[in-house]
């Protein structure tokens, strides 16, 4: 129970830093009209609050090493009763066809590894 909240953790820690990361590459739109010296003031005084609040997050934020992440993910799935497929894909185009015996209730994928052919 206790890797389940780890790993809920970690998920929740990754989409926060994805979002930190779409908010800096969002577009700054340039306003139609000139505004005045109090909104350039707010746009100031919020501009810096946000960037306060960024450090703070990725501060806050433990980095995360990917043996750890992989040790973490075997020990995931060892205790849940799945088991790791590794599939060879061939250049060009591939179709990956799942299927599960009856009754088949479904088909969750948890976690995809691409790896680059050497």
């Amino acid at each position: 129970m206790k890797s389940k909240k780890v790993f809920g953790v970690l998920c929740l820690l990754s989409a926060m830093l994805m979002s930190i990361s779409n908010v800096s590459a969002a577009q700054k739109a340039e306003p139609g009209i000139p505004l005045a010296s109090a909104g350039e003031n707010f746009i100031a005084e919020y501009s810096n609050m946000l960037t306060a609040l960024k450090a703070e997050i990725v501060k806050s934020v433990p980095g995360i090493d990917e043996k750890e992440s992989a040790g973490f993910l075997e020990a995931y799935a060892s205790e849940s009763g799945t088991k790791s497929a590794e599939i060879e894909l061939a250049k060009g185009k591939n179709v990956l066809h799942f299927t599960r015996d009856i009754p088949n209730y479904g088909l969750t994928i948890k976690h995809f590894t691409l790896t680059p052919a050497m």
